[in-house]
């Protein structure tokens, strides 16, 4: 296969149409799959449209039993299909007993302390050991989960189920929680930090610090808006997960 080459026919007026240039013989990321989260139609998303991967929810707020059952789901979907799923798993929010104020107010029936707030700093250890047994009830019923976030989107308090850290926090955190999974769940790899998008703000703290660094196994973010090259730069051939 020779290499190719793009017109975009949609330039603005006055300016010169852009072409680019695709060789399929350089090959600069490995693409490892697509995923959803919680749950949909996965008869449809296997099979028709190649849903490889699957994001669960890990707190409560979110319901157990209601992640398990779409994690099946997408399991048997997958068997059928003759795929394997890949199963990763966040957090959106610490028990409310770990958490301090200011709470957001919530439309969350349960307790209005899963929205907003911050992990009090005394109870890291007990997240962790918190997180390893939830991660635990998902491998007990046969989900195993491949990789796990310890917090989605941590630099908002919102009015659903979200805990807010600053960086040092966020750091400070990861330090004390991403061993204690690793202990529980050999193998497992940590994602983080599951930004909106690239920040050098919250992934260069995580890269530049070595012990939180040495078990920091994917830089996650939910975006490209805003790229950061200094950030991937900092880690090159690291996984990234968006």
């Amino acid at each position: 296969m020779g290499i190719v080459a793009l017109t975009l026919l949609t330039a603005p007026a006055g300016h010169a149409q852009t072409v680019i240039t695709v060789d399929p013989l350089v090959r600069y990321q490995k693409y490892l799959g697509v995923g959803g989260t919680g749950q949909g139609d996965f008869k449809t998303l296997v099979p028709e449209m190649g849903m490889s991967d699957h994001r669960v929810c890990l707190d409560a707020e979110k319901g157990m039993d209601d992640s398990l059952r779409y994690a099946l789901e997408s399991k048997a979907a997958a068997k059928a299909a003759g795929q394997e799923m890949i199963y990763i798993a966040s957090n959106w929010s610490p028990p409310p007993e770990m958490k301090v104020g200011p709470f957001v107010k919530s439309y969350v029936p349960v307790d209005r302390r899963y929205a907003g707030g911050t992990l009090d700093p005394a109870k890291y250890a007990d997240f962790g050991n918190w997180l390893s047994g939830r991660i635990k009830l998902f491998e007990d019923a046969g989900i195993p989960i491949r990789a796990v976030c310890l917090q989605n989107e941590p630099w908002l308090a919102l009015f659903y189920a979200s805990c807010q850290y600053s960086p040092p926090q966020y750091v400070k955190m990861f330090k004390v929680v991403a061993p204690i999974i690793k202990r529980d769940h050999p193998g497992i790899l940590i994602m983080a930090p599951e930004m909106f998008c690239i920040s050098k703000d919250w992934e260069k703290p995580l890269l530049d610090d070595p012990e939180a660094a040495k078990n920091l196994d994917i830089l996650a973010f939910h975006g490209i808006f805003y790229p950061a090259p200094e950030v991937l730069d900092a880690s090159p051939g690291s996984p990234i997960a968006q």
